[in-house]
C-alpha cells in the first residue's frame, strides 16, 4: 500500500541523480530498511513466550500449556512430514497462489501502464489504492476466521475471488476503469487468503520441524516467484497482449482455492483463553 506509491515518487523524482536511473535509486533506496531491520530483529526477538517481555508470566504460562497441548496431534518428525499428504498440498497451494501474487505484484504497474497510466508516480498511486483495499480485506478476513474458528473457507474463498478477478481484468483489459477494479479484487483476495495459509503449518507440525516444513514452503513461495513472472512474460510474447498473463495466473489461485477445501485442520488455538487473560 505505501511502497507502490513511495516507489513511483523515488523513481520519478530521482532520475538520473548521480547518472543513475530512477529504478535503480529505488532498489537501493529501498534494500536500506530491509538489511537495518534483519539485524535489528535478530538481536530483539525472542525464541520463547517465557522469554519475552511483552509478556505477563501468566500469558506466557498459557501460550506455553497450549503449544504442549497442540504438538500432541503434531507431525514430530521430518519422515512423517514427507509422508503426509497434507505437507505436499500446502507445498502446492503455495506453489500456486504465490504464482499469482507475485505474477500480479511484478506485472500490474505496466498493466496499469496499459490502461494510459504511463507516470511513475500516479501509477504507483493506483498501485498503493489497489493494496490499500487489499490491506482492509487482509485485516477482516482474519478477524473473521478467527471469530468463527475456521480456516479452509476462509483460504479457499479469497483465493478463488482473486482468480475471478484477474481473469475478468483480461477480459475487460479494454475498459480500464473495470480492468482496474477486477485487479483490485485480485489484489483483495490475494492478500486476504496469505495470513490464514500461514496458520496451516503450524496446526501439521511442531517444533524444529515446523522450521525445516515452513522453510521449504517459503523457498516453494519463492521459486513461484519466478514462476509467475515468466509465465506474464511468456503469455505476452505467445499472445502480444501483457493482459493474457492473467488467465493463467488466475486458474492457478481458483486450483489453490480448491486445494484448500481438501486438507484438514489440526487444532485451533485458544483464542477465547487469551481474551480471558486479558479480561
Amino acid at each position: 500500500m505505501i511502497g507502490g506509491p513511495l516507489s513511483g515518487a523515488i523513481m520519478s523524482f530521482t532520475h538520473q541523480i548521480m547518472g543513475l536511473n530512477g529504478w535503480q535509486w529505488m532498489l537501493l533506496i529501498e534494500a536500506i530498511p530491509a538489511v537495518v531491520l534483519g539485524i535489528v530483529l535478530f538481536f530483539w526477538l525472542q525464541d520463547r513466550p517465557a522469554a519475552s517481555t511483552w509478556l505477563t508470566s501468566q500469558e506466557a504460562d498459557l501460550i506455553r500449556q497450549d503449544l504442549e497441548r497442540e504438538a500432541v496431534t503434531k507431525v514430530h518428525s521430518y519422515s512423517g512430514a514427507v509422508k503426509d499428504k497434507r505437507f505436499w498440498i500446502l507445498a502446492v497451494i503455495a506453489l500456486f497462489f504465490a504464482a499469482g501474487n507475485y505474477g500480479l505484484l511484478f506485472w500490474m504497474p505496466s498493466l496499469i501502464m496499459s490502461g494510459g497510466i504511463t507516470d511513475p508516480f500516479h501509477n504507483g498511486l493506483l498501485v498503493g489504492l489497489a493494496y490499500a483495499f487489499g490491506a482492509v480485506a487482509m485485516v477482516l478476513n482474519s478477524w473473521h476466521s478467527a471469530r468463527k474458528n475456521e480456516r479452509n473457507l476462509h483460504a479457499a474463498i479469497p483465493a478463488a475471488l482473486a482468480g475471478v478477478g484477474l481473469i475478468l481484468s483480461g477480459v475487460f483489459s479494454s475498459y480500464f476503469p473495470v480492468a482496474f477494479i477486477c485487479l483490485v479484487i485480485g489484489v483483495s483476495g490475494i492478500m486476504a487468503m496469505i495470513p490464514i495459509f500461514w496458520m496451516f503449518p503450524g496446526t501439521l507440525l511442531t517444533g524444529s520441524v515446523a522450521a525445516a516444513g515452513i522453510a521449504l514452503l517459503n523457498s516453494c513461495t519463492s521459486l513461484s516467484g519466478i514462476v509467475g513472472s515468466f509465465i506474464t512474460s511468456w503469455a505476452k510474447d505467445a499472445t502480444g497482449t501483457l493482459e493474457s498473463g492473467n488467465y493463467v495466473l488466475g486458474i492457478l489461485l481458483i486450483l489453490a482455492g480448491l486445494l484448500y477445501l481438501t486438507l484438514s485442520g489440526g487444532p485451533e488455538p485458544s483464542y477465547r483463553s487469551y481474551k480471558s487473560v486479558e479480561a
